[in-house]
């Protein structure tokens, strides 16, 4: 004769049953967090490897770069042929007052051996040494051009200028885990960048001096994750909350952030996967800058 369960022992099961649930269910999570994240790194690592190519043929990626998403700045010059110093050619831009954080009047990561008075240099002690260098953080990049870098890196559809509609807008305001300009959880990456260029024909001379180059752009990619604010249907304002919020999860102290200091001691190498230490345990990934020339 089989005997039934009594209640109590039914209960049992259940509480047992869901307490191995409850155990289960945060290593699910984390698994499931785990592919999308390891998704997400591929995809910004595909943008980077992407932008390094754009201009290889032609001048070098910074300057492609600076010419095709139109980051500002002198794109081409001429030569002045009294002071015999470089000129900003007919039609090839304007020179740019180094006032705004992500516009370097010096290299990021160098010292400023041209001059002390931009506001965008900053005294610290190296070696016991005052040294003027470029003193901006990693968040201090602009992400307005994120559009654009991602339709040069061929996450976005390219923009045809002979219709009024700008396709890769359009096209970024697009929400799904599949596509190459959003993360795997469907939220849109986004691009900062900084520009390094002097501002002066002298400056531009002299760097070419002392660097060997006068141009640079630096670039970074961030995703919100699972935490990415519910986009408002602005490529510029997405852009700009993913990466602010991703900055803010990923270098939560002076320790982990990403200044001058870093190019010498990296707080992180490749992608980050920031986790808020308390509060709401947010995450996002923010990758280490790339200085491109």
């Amino acid at each position: 004769m089989i005997r039934a369960f009594t209640l109590i022992e039914l209960l049992v099961v259940v509480a047992i049953m869901l307490a191995l649930m409850a155990m289960l269910l945060p290593l699910g999570q984390e698994a499931m967090y785990r592919a999308k994240a390891t998704k997400t790194v591929r995809r910004i690592d595909d943008v980077f490897e992407a932008l390094t190519r754009v201009g290889m043929e032609d001048g070098g990626p910074a300057a492609a770069l600076q010419r095709r998403a139109n980051l500002g700045g002198v794109i081409t010059f001429t030569r002045d042929v009294t002071q015999r110093l470089p000129e900003p050619a007919a039609g090839g831009g304007a020179w740019q007052t180094v006032t705004a954080r992500h516009r370097f009047g010096f290299p990021w990561n160098r010292e400023d051996l041209l001059s002390s008075g931009d506001p965008d240099q900053a005294t610290v002690v190296r070696d016991g040494v005052n040294t003027i260098v470029s003193s901006v953080t990693l968040g201090q990049l602009d992400s307005s051009a994120t559009v654009r870098l991602l339709e040069l890196a061929g996450a976005l559809p390219r923009d045809i200028a002979t219709t009024p509609v700008d396709e890769s807008a359009v096209a970024y305001a697009g929400r799904s885990q599949s596509s190459a300009w959003n993360d795997a959880w469907g939220g849109p990456l986004a691009i900062g960048f900084g520009l390094y260029q002097p501002d002066t024909s002298k400056r531009v001379a002299d760097a070419v001096r002392l660097y060997r180059f006068s141009r640079a752009v630096y670039i970074a990619v961030a995703a919100g994750g699972p935490s990415a604010p519910t986009p408002i249907g602005d490529p510029i304002a997405d852009a700009a909350m993913v990466w602010q919020l991703a900055n803010q999860i990923c270098q939560p102290t002076s320790d982990t952030t990403w200044d001058e200091r870093a190019f010498v001691a990296p707080p992180w190498r490749g992608v980050k996967q920031g986790r808020e230490a308390d509060g709401e345990r947010r995450r996002a990934l923010l990758s280490a800058p790339a200085d491109l020339r």
